[in-house]
């Protein structure tokens, strides 16, 4: 099974905000998922990956740098579950 949930940043931050667009509902959903998995015995979490995105404007080694502090940002708030937890290399 697999399942998307995307996480919206405020502009040059990496702080997940509850309170900007769907934030709370999807992180309400990634939670929710988790820990239906974590106390399923008939489900096993091989990998959550993580990919970081950051606007194009501005110079590539910001956008990088910020990419990046968003992946970790996420993984942090789901570094609860028992597996590991993949980020890929950032996107801008």
């Amino acid at each position: 099974m697999h399942k998307r949930a995307t996480v919206t940043f405020g502009i040059n931050s990496a702080e997940i905000d509850l309170d900007l667009d769907d934030n709370r509902s999807v992180m309400a959903g990634i939670k929710e998922f988790v820990d239906n998995a974590a106390t399923d015995s008939n489900t096993v979490i091989k990998d959550i990956c993580i990919s970081g995105y950051a606007s194009p404007d501005g110079p590539a080694e910001v956008n990088t740098r910020l990419a990046e502090a968003r992946m970790h940002a996420l993984s942090r708030a789901i570094s609860c579950v028992g597996g590991g937890v993949k980020t890929y290399p950032p996107a801008y």
